[in-house]
């Protein structure tokens, strides 16, 4: 499980709030707060972890709405500040076999919140997943999801795939 610890403010400073642990860094808040004794709006979390890595090369992702950093060993493997969309930054050369530290940073200031991370091994998929949704915010889930070989398309007016509108959506 994830070791959770809940700020009443944006900058994960002074002592938690709440200390609990999740089974996933998965949430959609909306505009509740997460527990009880918590503001619904400027609160941040700290989820940590150590978990076992086959070696190989990883991406990692993540969709919030506000911000979201995810650290893996200490290293900073990327952050993002935004409105609900999944974003992945490179892959990790060559991590090797065994525990690794995984730290996730997250801050909710105004409206919504939600946080949603998770990772895929790279280095043996030799295509592209593709998840194609029938809107343009990634909701889920998606209508198709395919292997596609390369990321290289024009579908003019016509339709990605069955299912799937020629306009307004999002793989």
């Amino acid at each position: 499980e994830w070791r959770g610890e809940y700020y009443a403010n944006l900058e994960l400073k002074g002592s938690p709030a709440l200390v609990r642990n999740d089974r996933a860094v998965d949430f959609n808040w909306g505009d509740k707060a997460p527990a009880p004794g918590l503001p619904a709006d400027d609160f941040s979390v700290r989820w940590t972890r150590t978990i076992h890595f086959d070696q190989g090369d990883y991406r990692f992702f993540a969709r919030a709405d506000d911000g979201v950093r995810v650290w893996l060993d200490g290293w900073l493997a990327f952050g993002i500040r935004c409105a609900l969309r999944i974003s992945g930054n490179g892959d990790f050369a060559n991590v090797g076999e065994g525990s690794h530290t995984v730290r996730v940073e997250y801050y909710e200031h105004l409206g919504d919140a939600a946080v949603n991370v998770w990772w895929q091994r790279t280095d043996i998929y030799h295509s592209w997943r593709g998840e194609y949704y029938n809107d343009i915010y990634l909701q889920p889930p998606p209508r198709l999801v395919r292997n596609d070989a390369a990321i290289y398309y024009n579908w003019g007016l016509g339709s990605p795939g069955p299912g799937l509108p020629s306009d307004n959506f999002s793989v």
